[in-house]
């Protein structure tokens, strides 16, 4: 199975070229990366082991991931093919993991487990890894998509939206495929360290969401309150850590109040601050 790769950034080239070895690390038995391009808006110097496979399509400023994505499509030759964040790490088996679902025709899109890089061990960083817990909670249930995704390339474009992943996923369930999640894929990500970053981004991430709703008729399992609810109570009762959760859930509900505002009053974020971490 030949498969192309896809990443977006904002990010500086470090993180960039951490993604790259760990691309390089894959271990492959049935899939073959035929081509990785990368999609950014600041000059790279990229680590020459994969430079053959890679073609880099620089932005002249920044108009939305979704733009981003769309140029990366717009160029990609395969039919099967990942996206990824610019500041993630995937695990050694990651990509043969991601694409075994597609053996079934049905499969359309497929999300990976991510799993918080503690950077240094803060509250902020407590609340993160339980939100992620709960993302896999959930994923388990109906499957959520972020971050690092494997999807089948129809020839679709992405219009413009701040939920690109959860986008791919409806533009998809629309023609007929379904979504799957594979737990075992694992990708470490570098999340918020700060309370600012991380409101901001559960404001986007909300607001987003009821955008999509509105505009798709497509609900993101994390605006189905009984799902969320339930898995956040079973991991309420067994946590050790009930503090951390209560204040997950206080910043939670303010983050949806900020958004819901931001969604009645019909800005979507589509350009969004980037952070360096």
């Amino acid at each position: 199975m030949k498969i192309s790769i896809g990443i977006i950034t904002s990010d500086n080239e470090n993180k960039i070229n951490t993604l790259l070895a760990s691309i390089k690390k894959q271990v492959l038995k049935n899939i073959t990366i035929d081509e990785i391009i990368i999609i950014s808006i600041n000059k790279l110097n990229i680590e020459p082991d994969l430079k053959p496979k890679i073609k880099i399509i620089y932005e002249k400023k920044r108009n939305g991931k979704y733009y981003a994505i769309n140029s990366f499509l717009k160029k990609t030759r395969n039919k099967i093919t990942i996206l990824c964040s610019g500041d993630i790490i995937l695990e050694n088996n990651f990509l043969e993991l991601i694409c075994k679902p597609f053996h079934s025709k049905t499969i359309g899109i497929v999300g990976a487990h991510p799993i918080p890089i503690e950077i240094k061990k803060t509250f902020i960083s407590r609340v993160n890894k339980y939100i992620w817990d709960l993302h896999h909670l959930v994923s388990l249930v109906e499957p959520k998509v972020g971050e690092a995704i494997a999807f089948r390339n129809t020839g679709f474009l992405l219009p413009n939206t701040s939920v690109d992943e959860e986008m791919i996923a409806n533009i998809l369930i629309k023609q007929g495929f379904s979504k799957y999640y594979a737990k075992k894929a694992i990708i470490y990500n570098i999340p918020p360290t700060s309370i600012s970053q991380y409101i901001n981004q559960r404001v986007r991430y909300f607001s987003g969401h009821l955008f999509l709703r509105k505009k798709y008729n497509y609900s993101a399992v994390s605006l189905n309150t009984v799902v969320v609810l339930k898995k956040l109570i079973q991991n309420l009762i067994i946590s050790q850590d009930k503090s951390i959760i209560f204040i997950a859930i206080l910043f939670e509900i303010y983050s949806r109040i900020l958004g819901y505002f931001i969604y009645l009053f019909k800005k979507e974020m589509i350009i969004w601050k980037v952070w360096d971490n």
